[in-house]
Parts: C-alpha cells; sequence; structure tokens
C-alpha cells in the first residue's frame, strides 16, 4: 500500500509540474497516473479486506477465549454448587440416621417392656382367674346354690367370663412370646403340618358337614410351628365364621411365585368388608359380636406377626356373604 501510495504520489507531482509550467499533458502521462490510481485503489481494496479478515480471526479467537472462560467457570460453578448440595444432603442424612437409629433404640426399648409387661401380667394373672373358676365350680356344687334357679345361671356367667378371660389371658401369653426367641428352622412339610391340624379340627368337620379341598403343599425350610398356627387360625377361622345356612367349604392351595411361596385358603362364610382390613389384623378387634362367633379377636394378629417375623406378609380378599379368601407368603430359602 506503501509503494503504491508513493507511485501515485509521484505521478500526481509530475503531472502538476507539467500543468505548471504550461505543458499539456500526454495520453501517456494520463495513462501513467490512472495506472498508478488503479495500484492505489487495489492496495487500498487489499489492506481492507486483509484487515478485516484478521480482525475477524482475532474476534472468533476471543469469542473461543471467552466461551472457553465461560464453559470453565460454568464448570466450576456446577462442580461447587453438587459439592454444596452433596455436603448439605450428607449432613442431613448423617442427622436423620442418627435420629433414626435413636428412635429405633427407643422403639425397641418401648416394645421389650410391654412384651415383658404383657408376659407378667398374662403369666400372673392365670392363677387368679384359675381360682375364681374354681370357686365358681364348688358353689356351683352346693345344693343351695343348685335349687336357685338365678344363682345357677349367675354362677354360670361368671364361669364363662372366667373361661373367655383365660384364653384371652392365653393369647396375649402366646402373642407377647413370638418373637422374643430367634425362630428355629427346618425342613417342613406343610402337607404333614395341614394334616394334624385337620386332625385338631375333626369334631367340628364332622359336625358341620364340612368339605376340606386341599392341593399339593410345598416342603420348604421354615419353622413348623409357624406354618401349624397359620394353618390353624385360619382354618379355623373358615369353618367358624359360617351364617349355617350350607356347610362349610374350604380350599386351600399354593403356588409358587419367584422367591416366594403363597399359600392360599378360601372359603363360603360370611365374607366381610375390606374397607376393615386393618381392623381384622388388630389385637381384640373384631367385626362380629361374641356371642355370634366365639373367640378372642387375637388369631389374626398372631397371624401377621408370625408371617412378617419369617418374612412373609398376610391379606384377604371378601365381600360380605360372598366368603373370603386369605393368602399368606413364605419366602424360599435354598
Amino acid at each position: 500500500f506503501n509503494a503504491a501510495e508513493y507511485a501515485f504520489h509521484d505521478q500526481a507531482e509530475t503531472m502538476v509540474s507539467l500543468i505548471a509550467a504550461g505543458n499539456r499533458p500526454t495520453a501517456a502521462d494520463l495513462g501513467k497516473l490512472k495506472a498508478a490510481h488503479a495500484a492505489l485503489m487495489s492496495s487500498t481494496d487489499t489492506l481492507w479486506q486483509t484487515t478485516a479478515d484478521e480482525l475477524e480471526r482475532l474476534l472468533k479467537a476471543r469469542s473461543r477465549g471467552d466461551q472457553a472462560r465461560l464453559w470453565l467457570l460454568l464448570g466450576l460453578s456446577a462442580i461447587i454448587a453438587l459439592a454444596a448440595i452433596g455436603v448439605t444432603f450428607y449432613f442431613d442424612l448423617y442427622i436423620q440416621h442418627d435420629e433414626v437409629l435413636k428412635l429405633n433404640a427407643a422403639f425397641r426399648q418401648s416394645n421389650e417392656e410391654l412384651e415383658r409387661f404383657a408376659f407378667i401380667c398374662s403369666h400372673d394373672l392365670q392363677e387368679p382367674v384359675r381360682m375364681m373358676n374354681l370357686y365358681a365350680s364348688f358353689l356351683a356344687e352346693t345344693e343351695a346354690v343348685q335349687a336357685d334357679a338365678e344363682a345357677v345361671r349367675y354362677i354360670s356367667k361368671i364361669r364363662d367370663s372366667t373361661e373367655h378371660m383365660r384364653r384371652m389371658i392365653s393369647d396375649i401369653l402366646t402373642f407377647s412370646q413370638i418373637g422374643r426367641e430367634p425362630v428355629e428352622t427346618e425342613m417342613v412339610d406343610c402337607n404333614a403340618v395341614l394334616q394334624s391340624v385337620l386332625v385338631e379340627f375333626a369334631d367340628t368337620i364332622t359336625r358341620k358337614s364340612a368339605t376340606i379341598n386341599a392341593g399339593p403343599l410345598p416342603v420348604l425350610i421354615s419353622s413348623r410351628t409357624l406354618v401349624h398356627s397359620l394353618l390353624h387360625n385360619l382354618i379355623g377361622n373358615a369353618l367358624k365364621f359360617q351364617d349355617g345356612r350350607q356347610p362349610p367349604q374350604v380350599d386351600i392351595s399354593a403356588i409358587r411365585d419367584g422367591q416366594i411361596w403363597r399359600f392360599l385358603i378360601r372359603d363360603n362364610g360370611i365374607g366381610m368388608d375390606e374397607a376393615h382390613a386393618e381392623q381384622v389384623f388388630t389385637l381384640f378387634r373384631r367385626l362380629n359380636r361374641k356371642e355370634d362367633y366365639a373367640g378372642t379377636g387375637i388369631g389374626l394378629a398372631i397371624c401377621r406377626k408370625f408371617v412378617r417375623m419369617a418374612g412373609g406378609d398376610i391379606g384377604f380378599t371378601s365381600r360380605p356373604g360372598e366368603g373370603t379368601l386369605f393368602y399368606f407368603t413364605l419366602p424360599v430359602r435354598e
């Protein structure tokens, strides 16, 4: 550009000198001036284009640098934010874990104290109840009382009440003892356990003309006492909760579902509303009057405690007047 400028300047001064001397510029002089001017304009365009390209390159480089710094700052900000969140979360988790451990310890201690209290009360109450029943029997045997029908009725109510109390105390004692000792597992043939349960209900089955249909049950590693208690309570309820309009029918089966065995016990009894599902498994909560159906209302609570202690669960499906399907699960242990 400088060379083109100098050449054009020289040609312009030459042209000015010729005109100042009164000489008329020739066509050759004008051609040289035009050529110098064209060279100057061309170099000016080249300079401008080169400057624009360099400026664009510098701007792009600056932009890339700014973007790199921006992403670096964003990355550092994200890392710092995640670290802060992680520290906060870990701190909150540590506090919550510590609180959960304290609550679990307090709950475990409270539960042990309640079970110990229930055990002591149940054990100590058995003797006075037994004595009440004994003396009621003595009164019933006296001649003076035997002649008084109303006294006999009162004594009968006392004996019924003491017997009901005895069963409740025995059930409480049984419930409080569940889980106090580790469950001893063994190879249990559920078919043999079922047969022993049916023998216990033989009189009831005969008296009610009940039909028991049992499919093949598994042989599994579990507690024989646990399986016996579950089958005894559920089959007993199936035979008990009937309206008498038809003979009881109980269907018993088991199916394997992955790593669990699902036992099914279906009856054609009075049924119940599934809205009371939680109440059914609560201690001493009854859906029917004890005058209509005997019992203490603790059997299903024992079942749920037993089956959950073994790592399974229990539930039912039912509708009033259409029977009930109880099911419980036991894990498969190799």
